[in-house]
């Protein structure tokens, strides 16, 4: 099956595809990746946990492969835990780029040396391009101590 895309680029962008002046039209064979129009991707970010010591990643998730790169902004927001003690302050972009549907935001857990439960602080997402924002918050949990010898 073959697909057939109409460009209505200027001459300048058909010089660029390496197509004669005037409408570009560019051939592509069996090709499942095609860019055709489709809804707008939705970003998601999840909750996760770690010792101190370990990275805290969250999972930010695509709701679908793009051909073009989404963008998410994101900023760690004190909670029961407490930058910079428990964790550094960490604010930081997002880049999916095409068929691209996953990708980790790893925050350290610092040791602190003192006995405490579980601590939290979350991750905001903000300012998305090329996508929207499905839920604007993660909530990273720091587990006291050193992780169990198995």
């Amino acid at each position: 099956m073959s697909l057939k895309r109409t460009l209505t680029a200027a001459p300048l962008a058909a010089m660029v595809m390496g197509l004669a002046a005037g409408p570009a039209t560019a051939w592509h064979g069996a090709i499942d990746s095609y860019c055709a129009p489709h809804p707008t991707r939705t970003v998601h970010i999840g909750d996760a946990g770690a010792y101190e010591s370990q990275a805290v990643k969250l999972k930010v998730t695509l709701s679908g492969s793009a051909c073009y790169n989404v963008y998410v902004n994101f900023e760690t927001v004190n909670g029961s835990a407490l930058a910079p003690g428990d964790y550094p302050h960490t604010v930081g972009q997002v880049v999916f780029t095409p068929g691209e549907t996953f990708k980790f935001i790893s925050v350290l857990a610092k040791v602190d040396g003192i006995t405490e439960s579980t601590e939290s602080f979350w991750v905001r997402l903000t300012g998305a391009a090329g996508g929207t924002i499905g839920n604007t918050w993660g909530n990273g949990e720091i587990y006291d101590g050193y992780p169990p010898r198995g």
